[in-house]
């Protein structure tokens, strides 16, 4: 049971057209799946390790990756929608504010994600075609190159946002593509994003 002032509160929250993850842009599905910070930043900490395509549509986007070939991929892909939609829902159900509590820790999700597979997929008998949990992504699906063993490497990447801040985010894989380190900064400073791309070095 929830007093009438709780219960107040808890409408005002999902009546807001304020992003629930990055507080800092009006609320959609082009946004929180594919513009938010907060998800940009998940998406390539992801074993995918995927960049947002300026000019594609999410629902281009999401019938690319339920399409392809690469079964494992394209599970990894809806999983992390799912939590990205399960953060989103618990942030405005319960109120917490996660560029203070840090609820929304990319690096978690990204594990939570891979074990859920994993476990899913030693649990159900594998399909014609299916590939196990364990294989490696493809590189041309998952736009990421493997190392030898013993070799760490890292990715950069910069955003370049409309409000005149620019954000980096760098992340360290092992040679099997497991998230070794992952690390974000923002700054209020306005730049080309070649510019941006070449400060984060």
């Amino acid at each position: 049971m929830h007093s009438p002032h709780e219960e107040q509160a808890r409408a005002k929250r999902n009546q807001t057209t304020t992003c629930m993850l990055c507080f800092d842009g009006k609320e959609s599905q082009e946004h929180l799946f594919m513009h938010c910070r907060k998800t940009q930043r998940l998406w390539f900490t992801s074993p995918l390790g995927l960049h947002v395509p300026p000019l594609l549509s999410l629902s281009n986007r999401i019938l690319h990756w339920l399409s392809t070939p690469n079964q494992t991929a394209s599970q990894l892909f809806s999983l992390t929608l799912w939590r990205i939609w399960k953060n989103r829902n618990e942030a405005a159900n319960f109120h917490w504010h996660v560029q203070q509590i840090g609820q929304f820790d990319d690096v978690s999700i990204v594990q939570d994600v891979s074990s859920f597979a994993e476990e899913f997929n030693a649990a159900c008998r594998p399909t014609p075609g299916m590939n196990s949990s364990r294989e490696p992504i493809p590189e041309s699906s998952a736009g990421w190159k493997s190392t030898p063993l013993g070799v760490l490497k890292v990715n950069i990447d910069a955003g370049c946002f409309e409000d005149g801040n620019t954000c980096w985010g760098l992340i360290v894989r092992n040679h099997e593509g497991a998230v070794i380190m992952a690390k974000t900064k923002i700054e209020n400073v306005s730049m080309t994003p070649i510019l941006a791309e070449a400060a984060g070095l």
